[in-house]
């Protein structure tokens, strides 16, 4: 896979002096653009901590990638994900929780619509909520995002850089 996006904490936060750690837990995670048959795209909203997300989430030590996407999709959008392409990868640095986050990036079409979301505690704490809006939107949104929560800086811009490599698929 291509890399989309490479993020360290100085990119994030310039002003601030962060002790780099010796070394980082490694998260593996898969992530969607999601497209309907009305070209809305599948959003998040983490209404709480005042920023947007593209579904996706962690990959089970039992899962393989696509498996896992399939899964997240599943529950944070409640529908199948068919027609998958690869965008790419991300690389997150995050000094303050000692990980770097890997993220397989996909395009791929909403399909077998489920009847609800199975979302997470901490997400439904989070006030997480879904959403369908055109790829304009959803790259104003992320890109207006002002995350209140150390993560939700790192996931703006990894998702911004999702979306626009989508944007060429899309166009």
């Amino acid at each position: 896979m291509d890399l989309l996006i490479e993020l360290f904490e100085e990119d994030i936060f310039p002003k601030r002096k962060s002790k780099i750690p010796v070394s980082y837990n490694l998260r593996k995670a898969a992530r969607a653009v999601l497209v309907d048959s009305k070209k809305q795209i599948a959003l998040l909203h983490v209404a709480h901590h005042n920023f947007w997300k593209l579904p996706g989430g962690g990959i089970e030590q039992n899962e393989t990638i696509l498996e896992g996407l399939v899964r997240e999709v599943r529950e944070e959008v409640g529908c199948g994900i068919s027609k998958i392409k690869e965008l790419g990868e991300t690389l997150e640095f995050r000094n303050q929780t000692n990980t770097v986050q890997v993220s397989y990036c996909f395009l791929g079409k909403a399909s077998k619509p489920f009847t609800e979301l199975h979302l997470e505690d901490d997400e439904l704490a989070d006030g997480m909520n879904l959403h369908w809006v055109s790829l304009t939107k959803a790259i104003s949104l992320v890109k207006n995002s002002m995350p209140s929560k150390y993560e939700g800086h790192f996931i703006k811009f990894r998702d911004l850089a999702i979306l626009q490599k989508a944007k060429t698929f899309l166009k």
